[in-house]
């Protein structure tokens, strides 16, 4: 039988009085069931599909984390690693929501449509009756409040 445990399913096939038979376990509920060889071999096939993109995204990116751990596997302590710094995020985004406060209406405005949103200077220039130059002092403006917080 073949068993992988990155999968939610056991494949394997038996040969009863010469007669080839293929199975499906479902992990979830430990359901059997007998499929075609086609339905094994598409399920073969999308299982060698997900493990290269899995080995793939491991030699890329380190280890693979993954909150689904049946009761079977040996589970080490990596998956329970965040990358992101929850602390710092939550401190970086109250910085920028100080500056924000500081920002007057026109800039708010810039920011919120242009920063935020990117849109580009010229279109947010036009729809709103403003010359380009006049945006990009505002947009440097609020640049430089930003470089001043937080430098």
């Amino acid at each position: 039988m073949y068993k992988n445990k990155k999968f939610d399913y056991d494949l394997w096939t038996t040969n009863d009085d010469g007669v080839k038979r293929y199975w499906v376990r479902i992990r979830a509920t430990q359901e059997v069931v007998e499929v075609d060889l086609k339905t094994l071999r598409f399920l073969r096939a999308e299982e060698k599909k997900i493990y290269r993109a899995i080995e793939e995204a491991r030699n890329n990116a380190g280890t693979v984390l993954s909150y689904e751990v049946f009761e079977d596997e040996e589970v080490s302590g990596e998956w329970l690693i965040d990358e992101k710094d929850l602390e710092t995020q939550v401190l970086m985004q109250s910085e920028i929501d100080a500056v924000v406060k500081t920002l007057t209406p026109k800039q708010f405005w810039v920011y919120k449509n242009c920063i935020l949103e990117g849109m580009e200077l010229r279109e947010f220039a036009r729809k709103n009756n403003l010359s380009y130059s006049t945006v990009k002092d505002i947009r440097d403006a609020i640049r430089k409040k930003f470089q001043k917080n937080f430098n």
